[in-house]
């Protein structure tokens, strides 16, 4: 993951109940209090880019893999 954050407050949670490895995913976060939840991988999260401009704003990304 490549993290940018521009402000103040800003936080990316990223959980991964399938191991510890990282996305490949750029997040981009300008403003304050900016929060990002990551849950999960599947392969339309590889390489996403998520960008967040503006203030008290939350997105959760929710990924499963179909087994």
């Amino acid at each position: 993951e490549n993290i940018l954050q521009l402000g103040y407050n800003n936080s990316v949670i990223d959980i991964n109940a399938g191991g510890s490895r990282a996305h490949t995913a750029n997040v981009i976060q300008q403003g304050t209090n900016q929060n990002l939840l990551w849950l999960g991988e599947n392969s339309i999260s590889k390489n996403m880019i998520v960008r967040m401009k503006g203030r008290k704003q939350t997105v959760v990304v929710r990924n499963s893999k179909r087994q």
